[in-house]
């Protein structure tokens, strides 16, 4: 008994050894699949002699847990449940030994070792291989707002997987110290938020970069900060955002309109199936009628769809143009901010002059304030002082150049700003235009914004009105010599 034994196990082998000489599956050890995207799990069969019955049967071993994800026969492959529309094989993969499986939209879920097992009546090999998945996203910069310390500035991006490495650089390449949260969500993806605050000094570009460890691919987001004012280099990052979420919006209502399509067409086809299927049962005459009833039925339903795409896409259409009208005003705001930043690049001081007020103005010791008295004041009469207008000039004066000054009115219903020659008449009557050597803007009674030329222009000034309810002016001159500066 125990020779018959051995004589088996002697024939078993010498049966195996030549079969496994005609057949072979190989497969890579490592596979890098994208969130998202799909992923092919390559597996190849090769064979000098046709298989007798073969399977394929691919199986995925996570922490020591294994589970079945697809079965492939010569009449066709059979998903599991829950991979159901994510899986497939080529339908000729035995004719071409091509046995290797797509997963669809890739998930870090996805992360495992898959093992491609194939078996016929006479034969059996498996090889595996180890999926790794990966995700990054698009980075953006937010301006927070000015800090004690300085410019704060948020970066934030979503979709990472592993997790993802995040650093701020400045325009030499050295690293900033920021605060960084990293948090992860129900499908495992990581997403960034880093904050960091950007002193006067640290003018230039600012670089927030965000690596995936397992590509060794960086994405990042450069910010250019300038030496001037803090409504600049707001405008100019709130402008670069929104540039950034109108392009992903449009990408996003694009993927929802094909989406959309798609299963218009899906529908269209199903419908066709069936009608197709209807006119070959149709023989009998209740049977026809029942079917015609069904079609019928059916195209109603087409149509219902049909239309409330159509509406959909009317909505999303809607809703495109309706925000690149919105980020247009944005943009015409921003732009608006930004020259007025760069007028206020050649602020300067203005001191009054008291020997020029006329005698009712009362100059403060630090010649930063005017007050009306209401009455007239025993003052030195000296050629310099106005005598008909409630005027005052200041002690500065410019010869050429670019200048800008701000005035508080207060809740004057009635006041005027601007410049003058050191010649103007300062006694008897005179009117407020460039024949007579001034320059000025101003409000009357009120309501209307004035540019005081030889016919009188209406202006749409721009007005802050602070928090003390008082009202701030801008303006700026280019000036030509001789010039002064001149306000009531």
């Amino acid at each position: 008994m125990e020779q018959r034994r051995w004589l088996l196990l002697a024939l078993a082998l010498l049966l195996a050894i030549p079969v496994s000489e005609h057949f072979k599956v190989t497969s890579p050890e490592k596979v890098v699949g994208i969130v998202g995207q799909d992923t092919i799990l390559p597996c190849t069969i090769s064979s000098t002699k046709p298989l007798d019955n073969p399977q394929v049967h691919w199986i995925k071993i996570t922490d020591g847990h294994t589970e079945d994800i697809y079965t492939y026969r010569h009449f066709g492959g059979e998903p599991m449940q829950k991979y159901c529309g994510r899986t497939s094989v080529p339908g000729d993969g035995f004719a071409t030994g091509n046995v290797s499986l797509t997963l669809k939209n890739v998930q870090p879920a996805d992360e495992g070792r898959y093992i491609c097992s194939v078996e016929s009546s006479v034969w059996f090999a498996e090889n595996d291989t180890k999926l790794s998945v990966a995700g990054t996203g698009e980075v953006f910069i937010d301006v927070l707002g000015y800090q004690e310390k300085g410019l704060e500035l948020g970066c934030r991006s979503q979709g990472w997987f592993p997790k993802p490495t995040v650093q701020w650089v400045n325009e030499d390449g050295q690293g900033l110290s920021a605060d960084t949260e990293i948090h992860q969500d129900s499908r495992n993806l990581f997403s960034v938020w880093s904050r960091v605050t950007v002193t006067g000094e640290q003018v230039g570009k600012v670089t927030c970069q965000i690596l995936n460890p397992l590509l060794q691919v960086e994405k990042k987001t450069t910010l250019s900060l300038s030496g001037k004012t803090e409504e600049a280099n707001i405008s100019q990052a709130l402008e670069s955002r929104l540039e950034k979420d109108l392009k992903q919006l449009s990408q996003q209502i694009q993927t929802l309109i094909q989406a959309f399509q798609n299963m218009q067409e899906s529908t269209e086809r199903d419908l066709l199936m069936i009608r197709t299927d209807l006119e070959n049962k149709r023989g009998m005459t209740e049977e026809g009628n029942a079917t015609m009833i069904l079609e019928s039925t059916w195209q109603k339903d087409l149509q219902q769809i049909s239309h409330q795409l159509q509406n959909l896409q009317q909505i999303l259409h809607n809703m495109q143009m309706s925000t690149q009208r919105d980020l247009q005003l944005l943009r015409t705001e921003l732009e608006n901010k930004q020259e007025l930043s760069k007028v206020e690049s050649y602020k300067g001081d203005v001191t009054l002059d008291a020997d020029t007020a006329h005698p009712r103005l009362e100059i403060s010791a630090d010649g930063q304030k005017v007050k009306d008295t209401g009455v007239i004041r025993q003052v030195p009469s000296n050629e310099k002082r106005f005598d008909s207008h409630l005027f005052v000039l200041a002690k500065e004066g410019y010869t050429s150049g670019k200048h800008y000054w701000e005035v508080s009115v207060g809740r004057r219903r009635s006041w005027a700003l601007g410049i003058a020659r050191e010649s103007v008449t300062r006694k008897g009557p005179l009117t407020l235009c460039p024949q007579n050597g001034f320059w000025a803007i101003g409000l009357a009674d009120g309501r209307d914004c004035w540019a005081y030329t030889d016919r009188w222009t209406r202006l749409s000034a721009y007005l802050v009105r602070k928090e003390t309810q008082s009202v701030e002016e801008t303006a700026a001159a280019s000036l030509r010599p001789p010039s002064w500066t001149s306000w009531n």
